[in-house]
């Protein structure tokens, strides 16, 4: 079994249908659960996309796209790295980012 779940599996367990305890239970030959339909309304946050789009096309003007941004990862949203009880992924991923973007502006 590939233990690595699909980033978008945190908006399957959000909309009510736990997916990775079903994909778990099916390993290991135990009754699988009746899976309920998704609840519609619940969103997938992709925080750094949101970000680079608003960065690029700047819809509403670049303060009203990252806000947005911000308004929707302090929300409910679905997240696959962030977690307000847990922002250490998160956190290492904008290291990394901010990392590479020094490296490719160094002379």
């Amino acid at each position: 079994m590939n233990g690595r779940f699909f980033g978008s599996m945190a908006l399957a367990i959000a909309a009510g249908s736990n997916l990775a305890d079903a994909w778990g239970r099916q390993v290991i030959g135990a009754p699988l659960p009746q899976l309920q339909d998704g609840r519609p309304g619940v969103r997938y946050l992709w925080a750094a996309g949101d970000v680079r789009r608003a960065h690029r096309e700047r819809r509403g003007g670049l303060v009203v796209d990252l806000g947005s941004t911000l308004v929707a990862a302090l929300s409910k949203n679905a997240s696959s790295i962030w977690d307000v009880r847990d922002v250490g992924p998160a956190l290492h991923l904008a290291r990394s980012i901010l990392r590479r973007g020094a490296a490719d502006r160094a002379p």
